[in-house]
């Protein structure tokens, strides 16, 4: 379709109904072209959690009518749309963004941008096509014949944004690394609790256990299920941390101290497996971790529980925050100062309980002398009693 008359178009396509999109972007795919548009492009993306997602895609090669561009127009606007800026646009800035100010400033003018980020809302999907238009009527009729809602933009107008958005993404990117170089690392570890149970998976699955702002030495899916905390998925980097206060176990650490009889105390059903009760609570009286792992892991629950060495806290947040989450976060020279009371306490503990075992032993043994002696006493009793009548 080589008529210079036809304009160049970016459309942002929701369907009523998630089927209506893949039909719709079927159909275009098998007939892209006819006398009143071609469509270059399109993608079928869902934005899942804040990330846009590309379910389905065609591009035919064919370079645009104006040239803006020769492929890659929807890629772009994804990688933009999906990445800190996108949040940016969307709306629910995050501290990842780092000098939002700035950037809000950078990127005030973007309004094509932001109008495509008002198209695509949470849970929903969308078709996205680059066509070259005599007219709009056409490929409108066509897709409001699957009760379409479309939003049209000029294409050379939406590439200019995407690439001052790539430009602000750069200099953002050059600023926070050189942030990063000037914040001391800390080593922590993170108790995040979801409001959906699935979350804790795809989460974990969706880790990085890497960036330029992190580093995931452990990671684990953990459900209280009848009092006891049963790992689900875990992941162990089998790297030193940073402090080298571990080595590694702190995670399996902390989940034994919450399932032993340190952990029954702290979560308030005291048993008379745990002996010294005075004692221990006076050792356990800091134990501001356990604390809240019981106050806040209820039975049924999921939580995910990660080890990371971190510049600051704003990258994982804002990577966990995707999801419904409350993160607690505890340093981890504080957390093996906990666990190392607890492991203290467990220890006289058990001496206790074996002193205990030995004197049980003695008064069993001193019980069973005695009882013989009764048993000599009663039988001499007899004796005597039987002289008497002699007598």
């Amino acid at each position: 379709m080589a008529n210079k008359k036809a304009k160049e178009n970016l459309l942002i396509v929701n369907f009523d109904v998630e089927s209506k999109t893949f039909q719709a972007f079927s159909d275009l795919k098998q007939a892209p072209e006819t006398d009143h548009y071609f469509v270059s492009q399109a993608s079928v993306v869902t934005k899942d959690h804040g990330k846009v997602i590309i379910k389905d895609e065609f591009d035919t090669g064919i370079k645009a009518v104006d040239d803006t561009l020769k492929g890659g127009l929807i890629g772009g606007l994804i990688g933009i749309l999906g990445g800190p800026l996108g949040v940016l646009l969307g709306g629910s800035v995050g501290a990842l963004i780092g000098d939002a100010k700035d950037t809000d400033d950078y990127l005030r003018d973007l309004t094509m941008l932001d109008s495509v980020c008002e198209c695509l809302f949470d849970g929903e999907t969308a078709l996205i096509l680059l066509a070259d238009e005599k007219d709009n009527d056409a490929l409108t009729e066509k897709l409001n014949s699957y009760g379409a809602k479309i939003s049209r933009l000029p294409a050379a107008e939406v590439e200019k944004e995407i690439a001052l958005a790539a430009e602000a993404e750069e200099k953002r990117e050059k600023k926070a690394l050189r942030d990063y170089d000037s914040i001391k690392e800390s080593e922590n570890l993170l108790i995040v609790n979801y409001k959906n149970e699935s979350d804790a998976y795809q989460a974990f699955s969706e880790l990085e256990t890497l960036s330029d702002y992190y580093f995931i030495d452990q990671a684990a899916i953990v459900k209280k299920e009848n009092g006891e905390y049963v790992v689900k998925e875990e992941y162990d980097g089998g790297l030193k941390t940073a402090d080298d206060t571990l080595k590694g176990g702190l995670i399996g650490s902390l989940i034994g101290i919450l399932g032993g009889p340190v952990g029954v105390l702290l979560g308030g059903s005291v048993g008379a497996t745990i002996g010294g009760i005075k004692d221990t609570a006076d050792i356990l009286k800091e134990f501001d971790l356990a604390d809240y792992a019981y106050a806040h892991i209820g039975e049924g629950e999921t939580v995910l529980i990660l080890l990371a060495d971190e510049k600051g806290n704003s990258a994982l947040n804002d990577q966990l925050n995707a999801f419904d989450v409350t993160i607690k976060r505890t340093s981890v020279p504080a957390v093996v100062k906990e666990l190392e009371r607890a492991a203290e306490y467990e220890a006289q503990r058990e001496k206790l309980a074996a002193h205990r075992e030995e004197l049980m032993a003695e008064r069993n043994d001193l019980e069973a002398e005695r009882q013989e002696l009764d048993a000599k006493r009663q039988e001499l009793d007899a004796k005597c009693k039987e002289l008497d009548a002699k007598l």
